[in-house]
C-alpha cells in the first residue's frame, strides 16, 4: 500500500546506534515518583497512541495487579489531565499514574533500568522507544497489526529473536502483560534471553544493519543504470 518503492532489509526496518550513551547516574525511583516495591508497567511514549481500548486493557492491568503502576509520558498539561480523569472513570486512582518529565536522552535511557516490562500501543506502535527499552533490558510487549506503523515493535522483536512477545490479538496482549508482572520466573527468563541477545543478535548490530542498507543502495544503482523502472529490492542475508 505504498507509492514508493520499498527497500526490504533481512532483520528488522529501523537502524540502531550502538554508541548511544548512558547516563552513569541513575535516578532513584524515589526520584522519579515510582513506588519501590511495586511492578512497574512502562508506556513512556507520545500520549497521542493512546486509544481508549488501549486505555481498557492497561486499567484492567491495574486493577488485576494490585502493587503495579503505570509509568507515562507528560506530555502536556492536558493530556496528563484527561488521562488522570479516564483513569478514575475506570476506578483507578491518580496515584496509580506516574508520569515521566522530559529529560537528556543519557538520562531517558538510564531510568528505564526501573521499569519491569514495556507496554506497546496498537495501532502507532514505540519505534525508537521500544529499541530504547530493549537496549535497557526491559521486555516490550506488543501486539502485530497490519499497518506499517502497527508493526515496528514486532520487527524489532524478530530481530533480536524474542518472537514469544509479539501477541495478535488485545486478549492476548493482555493475558501475556498480567502473567509476566505475576510470575516473576518467566519474567526473569525473558530478561536473561534479552540480555543475551541484545549483544549476539542482529538488532544492536549497526555495522551488520549498515552493509545490508549499502547493498540495497547498489541494487537501486544497478536497476537506474540498466535503464529499468524503479522497483522494490530484495537484500538477502548472504
Amino acid at each position: 500500500f505504498f507509492s514508493e518503492k520499498i527497500i526490504f532489509l533481512p532483520h528488522q526496518y529501523q537502524v540502531q546506534n550502538n554508541e548511544l550513551r548512558i547516563s552513569e547516574t541513575t535516578p532513584t525511583k524515589n526520584d522519579l515518583g515510582l513506588p519501590e516495591d511495586y511492578f512497574v508497567y512502562c508506556a513512556i511514549n507520545n500520549t497521542y497512541k493512546i486509544s481508549p481500548n488501549m486505555f481498557d486493557i492497561w486499567m484492567r492491568l491495574l486493577g488485576k495487579v494490585e502493587k503495579s503502576v503505570l509509568w507515562l509520558l507528560d506530555n502536556n498539561p492536558s493530556s496528563k489531565q484527561n488521562l488522570i480523569n479516564e483513569a478514575k472513570s475506570r476506578g483507578i486512582e491518580k496515584d496509580r499514574l506516574v508520569f515521566s518529565k522530559r529529560t537528556t536522552h543519557e538520562n531517558y535511557l538510564a531510568q528505564f533500568k526501573h521499569a519491569d516490562v514495556y507496554l506497546d500501543t496498537f495501532v502507532y506502535n514505540a519505534g525508537a522507544t521500544a529499541s530504547n527499552a530493549l537496549l535497557m533490558g526491559v521486555p516490550v510487549i506488543t501486539k502485530i497489526g497490519k499497518s506499517y506503523t502497527a508493526r515496528m515493535a514486532s520487527s524489532l522483536l524478530r530481530s533480536i529473536d524474542l518472537s514469544e512477545l509479539i501477541t495478535t490479538s488485545p486478549e492476548d496482549y493482555e493475558k501475556l502483560a498480567f502473567e509476566l508482572s505475576t510470575n516473576p520466573e518467566k519474567l526473569k527468563k525473558i530478561k536473561n534471553k534479552l540480555a543475551v541477545n541484545r549483544i549476539k543478535k542482529p538488532l544492536f548490530n549497526t555495522e551488520m544493519f549498515t552493509l545490508y542498507f549499502e547493498k540495497g543502495l547498489e541494487q537501486i544503482y544497478d536497476n537506474y543504470i540498466k535503464g529499468k523502472d524503479p522497483q522494490n529490492i530484495y537484500v538477502n542475508e548472504n
